[in-house]
Parts: structure tokens; sequence; C-alpha cells
């Protein structure tokens, strides 16, 4: 029971985390300095957010969908270790077995894809091996605030294309804009 709390505490402070980090990067990180002048492009991006706080928002309800689930199996498993283990070292073996069950279910939980609510048009990485990330921009537009980077290794499915940029999805429900000259389409692989 104690690693089953401890896992849960260390789930929920991961999202916490998390949650932190997304609000640091978009509200918090930019100078005073910057803003001020930039407080026009700011107000633009703010409307932007608001889209992305509900994403999150969603998410976050999704999370809790499947903590709830996952607690339940937790419990079933712990039910079933109460009738089951003693004292012996098979019985302890057993119940190192159950505690990997529940650590591997907490990383599917973890690595589950959530569906987007909208559809890819199509994907794309960086376009050339010798850049290790691209900015991804909270709008079409190198002023606005940057909410993240491409990595060379990865595929990024793309939502639109407007005006020499894409809009990508990189997070569960974070999108951003990056400028189409740092980018190539492929097909997904």
């Amino acid at each position: 029971m104690k690693h089953f709390y401890l896992l849960l505490t260390l789930y929920t402070i991961s999202l916490i985390a998390v949650c932190s980090l997304v609000f640091y990067f978009l509200l918090i990180r930019p100078s005073v300095g910057h803003l001020a002048g930039k407080l026009d492009q700011t107000t633009k991006d703010l409307s932007g957010l608001k889209d992305q706080v509900a994403q999150i928002k969603l998410t976050v309800d999704r999370l809790e969908v499947r903590t709830t689930t996952f607690n339940d199996r937790v419990r079933g498993i712990q039910s079933t270790l109460d009738t089951t283990v003693g004292s012996d070292s098979a019985q302890i073996d057993r119940l190192t077995a159950v505690n990997l069950q529940i650590d591997q279910k907490l990383t599917e939980l973890n690595n589950a894809p959530t569906p987007p609510t909208d559809m890819a048009l199509g994907f794309v990485k960086i376009g050339s091996p010798a850049w290790k990330a691209v900015d991804v921009y909270a709008s079409a537009n190198v002023s606005s605030l940057s909410v993240g980077q491409l990595k060379n290794t990865t595929v990024y499915p793309y939502l639109q294309k407007q005006s020499g940029w894409y809009e990508v999805r990189i997070g569960i429900a974070a999108t951003g804009w990056v400028p189409a000259t740092y980018v190539t389409e492929t097909n997904g692989l």
C-alpha cells in the first residue's frame, strides 16, 4: 500500500510540475522589459493561450479519469495481495512481481497518448541534420513567445500551413508555430 501511495504522490507531483512548467514558460519567463516593448503582440498571444489553457484543462480531466481507473486496478491488485501474500520468500517474490506490474501500468498511463481533438494534415521534421533544435512560437511571428522546441530526431504532426509557417503539435495539448524554412514535410515515419 505504501508503494501505491508513493507512486500516486509521485504521479501527482509530476502533473503539478508539468503544469507549473507550462505556466512558467508561457507567462513568467519573458523579461519585464521585453513584455513592455511587445505589449501589443503579447496581448494577441494571450488570446491564443486561452485556447491552450482550455486544451490543458481537458488533458487534466482525462488524466484524472485515467488516475481513477489506475487506482481501481491498484486496489484490485492490493486486495489480491492481501489474501495471498504471507511471510515466506515465495510470497515476497509475488509481491515484488506485483509491484513491477504497478510500475509498468503507471508507465503505460504516463505514456498513453491522448487522442487529439483535431486531425493532423501531415508531418514535419527539422530540415537540416546539422540543427539540433528549432524554436516553436506561440503565433506565426518570431517576435511572439517561444513555447518550446522541435528536436532533430522527432517527427511532429502539423495542423495547418499559413504564410510560410506550420502549426505543429508539440505535446499532448500544446501547439505552436514554426517557420517553414526550418522544417520539411515527411511521411510521418
